[in-house]
């Protein structure tokens, strides 16, 4: 048995650290607009500066960063938000200030909301079957119906 790093706990890991919560907290970081950024390594995916999400390995398993440091401020994942959501839109912060717990919808709304995701729309989307004008179109169409000032024929 030997002692964590992190907490002084005995564990009897091949690890030098009980958990990975004690593992993260561990690391260091660079900080970038109140952001945490993390220096090690990343997941191929991601939104924000090609990096993807960061990682690490604890006794053979790869954790993500920002759902470890997620779950250390607001608890485990409740089933209908198991998605970690950055307020700051950074994939390579972890600062646990900086995220939440959401669902997918939470997630892609934020993201839509500041820019991060842009869904093309008529002549800018290549599969669009209609031009700008008639979206607009469309789009008013659908407005004065919510408002009671057309009706469906």
């Amino acid at each position: 048995m030997k002692k964590c790093k992190t907490c002084n706990n005995l564990t009897n890991t091949k690890s030098y650290y009980c958990s990975a919560k004690c593992m993260l907290e561990s690391k260091s970081y660079k900080i970038e607009n109140d952001c945490h950024i993390w220096q090690y390594s990343f997941t191929g995916k991601g939104y924000k500066k090609g990096k993807g999400y960061p990682t690490f390995e604890h006794l053979g398993k790869v954790y993500k960063a920002h759902r470890i440091s997620c779950e250390s401020l607001h608890g485990p994942a409740p089933e209908d938000k198991p998605f970690a959501c950055h307020t700051c839109n950074d994939t390579r912060c972890y600062n646990p200030e900086h995220l939440y717990w959401g669902s997918h919808l939470d997630n892609i709304t934020d993201g839509k909301r500041d820019g991060v995701y842009s869904t093309p729309s008529g002549e800018n989307n290549c599969n669009s079957l209609y031009t700008n004008e008639i979206y607009n179109k469309i789009d008013k169409m659908i407005i004065e119906y919510k408002n009671g000032l057309r009706t469906l024929k």
